[in-house]
């Protein structure tokens, strides 16, 4: 088992280090990068440990993990230091095996989503973001930014109905 797990090790480390860089580039240093990966791969063999699986099923496990992983150690990191990543600086592209059309089609849907985002009045860019892309409860975001609960859920409700305008606006229906 253990020849198989460096094996596993040598061939997804670099990947799994693309992916939790890429997340966490804009808030991590290298330590929380090296830990993330760390754990990717302790979660891994875990899992395969008690589910020994083929190799082609391998590379998707991986890549869930890493990218979970590294969405919580994103959540954790950027919340202890109560750091908000500017919108220009989310950059969609992740490393995978994806269909080179539905990849461009869904870069340019989600440019136009951060455009329309972007134009909303403050802070409802942050509160969206904070809660629909990081994951952040509404207790957590009217924390960081002294407001209640209430006035977050208002402003989330409404940053959505203009959000929705927007995007029609934009030429995107049917959201």
């Amino acid at each position: 088992m253990a020849d198989r797990q460096r094996e596993i090790y040598d061939k997804y480390c670099n990947y799994v280090y693309a992916v939790v860089s890429n997340c966490l580039r804009n808030c991590g240093n290298t330590e929380d990068i090296e830990d993330c990966v760390a754990e990717t791969f302790t979660d891994l063999f875990r899992l395969l440990r008690n589910n020994p699986e083929s190799d082609d099923e391998i590379k998707s496990i991986v890549s869930v993990i890493a990218k979970r992983k590294a969405i919580d150690k994103f959540r954790r990191v950027s919340f202890r230091q109560n750091k908000n990543v500017p919108i220009d600086d989310y950059e969609t592209s992740l490393i995978s095996d994806e269909d080179i059309p539905e990849t461009a089609e869904r870069s340019e849907l989600q440019r136009i989503l951060f455009e329309c985002i972007s134009k909303l009045k403050k802070p409802d860019p942050q509160i969206i973001i904070q809660h629909y892309f990081y994951g952040f409860s509404l207790g957590q975001i009217a924390e960081k930014l002294d407001m209640t609960e209430s006035a977050v859920q208002k402003r989330i409700q409404r940053a959505r109905q203009n959000l929705k305008k927007l995007l029609e606006k934009a030429g995107i229906n049917g959201v």
